[in-house]
């Protein structure tokens, strides 16, 4: 999709905004913005360099959107309705005949998707602290981004683009707000945790699906003088 330069492009979702996937480095030259979640997710897209391009997953309740984007030299900003809403079919029956009513069971509460705007704004430190036994491929915690009420944790699997972590978890339980991605021969990770909960003893672990699982002290000790302003 062609987004014209210095121009705003606005997507909207045929539903609510679960998780939205991109690379942020992609994400920050396409200038991405999520507006809102819910009742439909809508983001918009304002690229400021010709040289802005990357593709967005959009997740749903029911469905999944990938949407290639690209900056264009030309044109004027729009808004873009991607999907459609499913419609069901509608049965012909007298109203007499249609059985009462009954309550809509709530619906199921996924994960909270990741903070994309928060993850823009924040600024990364360098870690590079490096987990794995002998003949394991490495986790690399490469870096952490700081926001106001969160954190993102930035791991690589070397050589594991092909492989998936199918969970994460902590001192707290399970973190489910992640997303990863392959990247060349290598595996992303970005785990979004909160800011206040950290402490001396947050330990946060990755399993690869029918493989290792790597584990992470988050002390002061052991990694670099940044996560000692969460300590404080």
């Amino acid at each position: 999709m062609a987004c014209p330069v210095n121009q705003t492009t606005t997507l909207v979702f045929p539903e609510p905004l679960k998780q939205l996937r991109s690379q942020s480095r992609e994400a920050a030259l396409l200038g991405l913005s999520v507006e809102q979640t819910k009742p439909m997710g809508v983001i918009t897209v304002r690229p400021t360099t010709l040289a802005a391009r990357g593709t967005i997953e959009f997740r749903g309740p029911t469905r999944v959107l990938r949407v290639m984007l690209e900056a264009a030299a030309e044109g004027t900003g729009r808004e873009v309705r991607l999907g459609a809403p499913p419609s069901p079919p509608v049965e012909e029956r007298s109203v007499a005949a249609l059985p009462p009513a009954s309550p809509a069971p709530p619906a199921a509460q996924g994960p909270p998707p990741l903070d994309l705007q928060g993850l823009l704004r924040a600024t990364p430190r360098t870690i590079d602290r490096r987990e794995g036994l002998p003949g394991q491929r490495p986790m690399i915690l490469k870096d952490a981004l700081f926001g106001d009420d969160l954190v993102w944790l930035r791991f690589h699997l070397e050589g594991g683009a092909s492989d998936r972590v199918d969970r994460v978890w902590w001192e707290k339980g399970d973190i489910t707000t992640y997303v990863q991605e392959a990247s060349g021969k290598d595996l992303r990770i970005v785990v979004q945790i909160p800011r206040a909960a950290v402490s001396k003893k947050t330990r946060v672990s990755l399993k690869v699906a029918a493989g290792p699982a790597y584990r992470f002290a988050l002390t002061p000790s052991t990694l670099t003088s940044f996560f000692k302003e969460l300590f404080k």
